[in-house]
Formats: structure tokens, sequence, C-alpha cells
């Protein structure tokens, strides 16, 4: 984290409510080249997101997800997006939101 915190891609912001500290978003700056597969593709990622369980329930991550939003259109991007397990009961939560799944992965576990 320490060397995230020094990358100029790398961006974290905390909330705050009553001079605590309840919640937090990590956001990254993604880049990839356009390449013989595909063309130049740039996005906003939320890398982590959370909120102190003593503030849930309080619209925070509500907020925190907007605020992300417009630190992504203030720098230009045209894309937010967020990773989650299929499986994450906080699943609605981001479609309320507006996001809105893209893709589904798998995996076996071998051992």
């Amino acid at each position: 984290m320490t060397q995230q915190l020094q990358e100029p891609s790398h961006h974290f912001f905390i909330a705050w409510l009553a001079e605590q500290p309840c919640g937090f978003v990590h956001l990254q700056e993604v880049c990839l080249p356009q390449n013989a597969m595909m063309h130049e593709r740039k996005w906003l990622e939320i890398a982590a997101i959370a909120v102190d369980t003593r503030y849930q329930g309080m619209h925070i991550g509500k907020q925190l997800l907007a605020f992300a939003e417009n630190v992504a259109l203030e720098k230009g991007f045209d894309d937010l997006s967020l990773n989650f397990w299929s499986a994450n009961p906080v699943k609605s939560f981001y479609e309320q939101a507006g996001f809105v799944s893209t893709r589904q992965g798998a995996s076996k576990h071998l051992r």
C-alpha cells in the first residue's frame, strides 16, 4: 500500500462522519494500450471500497460510489468499474447504484 500511495494512478479517499473515519474507497486508473487484439482502453477501477460496520446503513457506501463516479468524470474517464464475487451479497447494492454485470468467470479448485 505504501507504494500505491506514491503512484499517481492510485487514489485513496476516506469518508469521515463526526470527525471519525468511517469508510474509504481506493481508485486506480487503468490503461491497456492498443495492440493487435484490441483498441486502447482506459477506465477508473474501484480497487477497494469499505464502510466500517458501525456506520453501515447510513448511505456512506452510496456516497463513496457517487464520489468515485465524480472523480472518474472529472478525470475524463467514460467507465467506472469494480470486481466482486458473484455470490457477494452486496451485488444488489452495486446494481442499485447503476452498475451492470459485464462478465462472469469460473475457476476450479485443484488442491
